[in-house]
């Protein structure tokens, strides 16, 4: 499944040392909206203003999803969300819990 689609990221004229800034459309549970974003200089994307909740929780916590380069031969593409706690557990995966900050 893939959240950010990174051929729509547009930069706003935004620029630091390593970012540049703009928005990028997300795809969650077939809805696409345009959200805040940063790309870096490998390429990868983050978006932000989204909402992450874990299965059995109630409590909402502001959450990214990345989509970035492996470090190795800069091939393949991983994409992962992250919000809470900084687990790495395999009970579930944090991209299906992501939703739009409204």
């Amino acid at each position: 499944m893939t959240i950010i689609a990174l051929s729509t990221f547009e930069e706003n004229g935004e620029k630091d040392e390593f970012f540049e800034y703009g928005t990028v459309e997300v795809t969650l549970r077939n809805e696409t909206r345009r959200v805040l974003a940063y790309r870096g200089e490998d390429g990868g994307v983050t978006a932000m203003g989204l909402t992450g909740r874990y299965q059995q929780g109630m409590k909402t916590w502001p959450a990214t999803v990345t989509r970035c380069p492996l470090p190795v031969g800069r091939s393949k593409w991983v994409e992962y969300a992250t919000f809470g706690r900084d687990d790495q557990s395999s009970r579930f995966k944090k991209e299906d819990c992501i939703f739009f900050a409204d």
